[in-house]
């Protein structure tokens, strides 16, 4: 496992560095913006800004026969940040605000650890993503002696995900002009793209993964307390930004993806077997954003599902984020040589 995660860290390195995206021109006397007649790229300002940031990471199974689901959700939770961008460079801090205290009682305490790591060039975008939620509760059972939803504090889940795309039509449209707001998308433009990624997920909790407190019935069909995955596969999807004017923009991005993926269920009694098969997933982002004298305001929005199928149960991880932003851009001033 190492040697292939090491392997794919390295290859996304080999594009991006490959990438004419990643350098930028800059003489003795002053800073170079490359500008076609699509794009402007004004990566060698800096840029900061203030944001706003909701996560998750949810679990959804349901039992093929009798057709009831486990609905697994983490408590949610607002956070703020400050971040800055330079070029290729972005650095930003993000600290979570604290939760009402009718919420925890309501739907218990969840401690998350989120690391988000993007890499935009001209040509291509890649990305990791690690998550790790410790506290759930089921969104679709309530306790019925305190009126609660069924709490999960020991369900424990992991993610790890390394994810790439090349963008075929890299010359009229820029990724990085949706998302990181380093380049300008003048007029209109869209790209097919196509890529790779490689997913782990692990679930584990201490008893039955729904818990005790909902019903024998149901609780027998999902006796077990664990689960982990491990899938690679293909994406190809489409991208596209519409350019409306007066410094306004909307991006739309859908890119669903095939792999090959194991699988493990610990059941209650035993462990089960590691089954190979085929599962499917389906990324989507939604980007708008205004721009006006260097200030800039937008909304990006994520969501990555996925689906696969082990011992009559389908397994459908979720990981969502929204983030609202704020923004001034900053000329760098430019270089003077000393007449001597």
């Amino acid at each position: 496992m190492r040697a292939v995660t090491k392997r794919l860290i390295m290859l996304l390195l080999g594009v991006f560095l490959l990438d004419g995206g990643w350098a930028q021109q800059v003489d003795s006397t002053q800073t170079i913006v490359h500008e076609w007649p699509y794009i402007k790229d004004v990566s060698n300002n800096v840029m900061f800004n203030v944001r706003a940031i909701m996560r998750s990471y949810d679990l959804n199974i349901r039992h093929v026969d009798s057709g009831n689901e486990l609905h697994i959700s983490p408590l949610g939770q607002m956070n703020l940040g400050l971040g800055i961008n330079f070029k290729w460079i972005g650095i930003a801090y993000n600290f979570g605000l604290p939760s009402l205290d009718q919420h925890i009682r309501k739907y218990g305490e969840t401690k998350k650890q989120d690391l988000h790591i993007g890499m935009y060039g001209n040509r291509a975008s890649g990305f990791i993503n690690l998550q790790r939620y410790k506290g759930f509760h089921l969104s679709n059972y309530t306790d019925t002696l305190s009126g609660n939803q069924v709490k999960l504090p020991s369900l424990e889940m992991y993610s790890i995900n390394f994810s790439g795309l090349y963008f075929l039509n890299h010359d009229k449209f820029s990724f990085k002009a949706a998302y990181v707001r380093n380049a300008i998308q003048k007029k209109s433009a869209g790209s097919l793209g196509v890529g790779a990624y490689l997913t782990f997920d692990s679930s584990t909790s201490d008893g039955v993964m729904g818990g005790s407190e909902i019903p024998d019935s149901i609780q027998n069909q999902f006796e077990f307390s664990a689960i982990w995955s491990r899938t690679f596969g293909v994406s190809i999807g489409y991208t596209y930004t519409w350019v409306i004017g007066n410094g306004f923009f909307v991006n739309g991005t859908c890119v669903p993806g095939i792999g090959a993926k194991k699988i493990r269920l610990t059941l209650s009694d035993k462990m089960a077997e590691l089954e190979a098969g085929i599962s499917f997933r389906l990324e989507a982002n939604v980007a708008m954003g205004y721009e006006a004298d260097n200030w800039l305001a937008g909304l990006t929005a994520s969501t990555l599902n996925q689906f696969y199928e082990i011992e009559g149960l389908v397994v459908s991880p979720t990981s969502t984020s929204v983030k609202f932003f704020v923004a001034k851009r900053f000329s760098i001033p430019k270089r003077t040589k000393n007449k001597g």
